[in-house]
């Protein structure tokens, strides 16, 4: 992917976020958070990437979203595991 994907990319995932967040859609607004940690993840920003995963599994352990509390757990390992922090992850 080349990085103007990665911004085309971050854009449409903030512009989802932004309305999930209007529209108070609490799994819209999870996913659109992972979708940006991963993006995140990808370009290296691994501060800003597990920030974002860790508020995207808070809100699907809240709603009680089971396959979403495993992405997320997913994509925090796999942030973890690109640090090479083993037992994190």
């Amino acid at each position: 992917m080349t990085l103007s994907n990665y911004a085309a990319a971050r854009a449409l995932f903030e512009e989802s976020l932004l309305f999930h967040r209007e529209a108070g859609h609490k799994q819209g607004i999870a996913e659109s958070l992972n979708n940006l940690g991963s993006v995140a993840t990808d370009q290296g920003d691994y501060a800003v990437a597990q920030k974002l995963l860790e508020e995207s599994l808070m809100l699907h352990r809240e709603i009680g979203d089971k396959r979403g509390i495993a992405e997320s757990l997913n994509s925090l390992g796999s942030v973890a595991l690109v640090q090479e922090q083993y037992a994190a992850a």
